[in-house]
């Protein structure tokens, strides 16, 4: 008999239906670009999302990173109709070198699969001119009225100087300094320095980036010099579709040019998803690679020989 069921059966719809997302934004890259001050460190970048659903846009994730440093996340909220943007603002990153990648990639519009993920993926390069910034800190001891002090760069031309200080005064001078050498002249007209009964004086020089002390001086007589050097972190060139790859769309197997590198030197070849996620490490002299074994989707090809990296988006798509 019909009534040993569950009533709830008899009225139920079934299955709930499945609603397909209309999520659909995209992401620009609006800064940095092109070349930037070295001193402009931690990079905040800038960004660019736009509503392309003709649901409104309310929420999105944007995962970000510059050079290799790990991923950051920062979460959108706001309220977007179809076609309209909103500038996005992010947590700094510090940098080290001269060449440098941003990439950034638009998550969970609407806390819902993007319909059309071919432009939440962005790349933009940019270089950081030379430039260090750095802190000259200075502790006057208690005749700080004998005490002066000049900054001079390798040509010895004089950069800053201080003379008019206070006793017992702890002075911070900051500058953004080119990549080259300094000399940093210390003076005490009694010819006592930072020195004996007199108070506990000292200078110093500290990168303020990563907070190294990279000179330092606490006792001498009339005059003394710091002599110091500033430098970028590394030289690596990173370069954005600077070889041909092909076919791409690829369905498995993968050509590139090799001749933007020397010959005879191995390459290392590495393959990354959208998730930042390594795939594929090996090193190669061919000019070849196997992707087969890998799932449809967009993957990173990094190229690296020395100190150049190239990178290319990659679409694979096997029948």
């Amino acid at each position: 008999s019909i009534s040993t069921y569950r009533t709830g059966l008899i009225t139920s719809d079934g299955c709930n239906t499945v609603v397909a997302s209309t999520a659909n934004a995209n992401i620009e890259i609006v800064s940095p670009e092109g070349s930037i001050n070295g001193c402009n460190n931690p990079i905040y970048p800038k960004v660019l999302i736009k509503n392309k659903s003709a649901d409104n846009l309310y929420t999105a994730l944007i995962k970000y990173k510059i050079n290799s440093s790990p991923y950051q996340y920062q979460w959108w909220n706001g309220n977007l109709s179809q076609n309209e943007t909103d500038s996005i603002s992010l947590s700094g990153i510090a940098i080290g070198g001269t060449s440098h990648m941003i990439e950034v990639e638009l998550l969970q519009p609407n806390n819902n699969q993007d319909v059309d993920t071919s432009d939440n993926y962005a790349i933009k390069l940019f270089q950081t001119t030379g430039g260090t910034s750095v802190n000259i800190n200075l502790i006057t001891d208690n005749y700080a009225n004998e005490t002066s002090w000049y900054l001079y760069d390798a040509n010895n031309n004089l950069i800053d100087s201080s003379g008019n200080l206070s006793n017992n005064s702890h002075y911070i001078y900051n500058h953004c300094l080119e990549n080259m050498c300094y000399k940093l002249v210390i003076n005490d007209t009694e010819g006592d320095g930072f020195c004996c009964n007199y108070g506990n004086g000292s200078v110093s020089v500290n990168k303020v980036l990563i907070n190294q002390e990279i000179a330092q001086l606490s006792y001498f007589n009339f005059s003394d010099t710091i002599n110091f050097c500033v430098s970028a972190l590394n030289n690596t060139e990173i370069f954005i579709n600077k070889i041909k790859v092909f076919p791409n769309p690829t369905n498995g197997i993968l050509f590139f040019n090799s001749d933007f590198f020397m010959k005879d030197i191995p390459i290392i070849a590495q393959v990354f998803d959208l998730g930042g996620r390594l795939v594929l490490s090996e090193e190669t002299t061919e000019e070849e690679i196997d992707l087969y074994n890998f799932e449809n989707g967009i993957y990173i090809l990094d190229l690296q020989q020395r100190n150049k990296i190239t990178k290319n988006k990659i679409i694979l798509n096997k029948p």
